[in-house]
């Protein structure tokens, strides 16, 4: 399957929209809030981008994202696992402390060792090496 044909990944779009949502959603807000007794314009929009920052690095650093998301990660990388890495593996989708988040885990299919997000892109990634 080439590269051209694929879909882009769920999570890809998911960080994405979030750094879109971090940059323009703090500029168009600040000019509509209305002075406020218990918070200010300033202080509304920041938060928007530091929660967003926040959740951008989530799902970067510790491949934590919302449950439906990671769902259709899991879905999207079990189906291109073959093409995609050298190693036969399966995405698995595990809950964390957080109603409503969940990470992914990857197991080898071979050894049922747990592997690191990293560790397989970085070590066992197809891309750049053509059979």
């Amino acid at each position: 399957m080439d590269t051209k044909d694929r879909s882009r990944a769920p999570k890809m779009l998911w960080e994405a929209s979030l750094f879109i949502s971090a940059i323009f959603v703090p500029m168009t807000l600040y000019p509509f809030l209305p002075e406020n007794v218990w918070i200010s314009p300033f202080t509304a929009t920041v938060s928007v981008f530091v929660i967003c920052a926040c959740l951008i690095s989530l799902s970067i650093v510790y491949d934590i994202s919302p449950t439906f998301v990671e769902n259709a990660e899991a879905e999207f990388q079990n189906r291109h696992a073959s093409d995609l890495y050298s190693v036969p593996v399966v995405f698995l989708v595990t809950k964390t402390a957080v109603p409503g988040f969940s990470r992914i885990q990857i197991k080898r299919t071979d050894t049922q060792q747990l592997i690191r997000p990293w560790a397989l892109r970085l070590e066992h990634s197809r891309r750049g090496h053509r059979n």
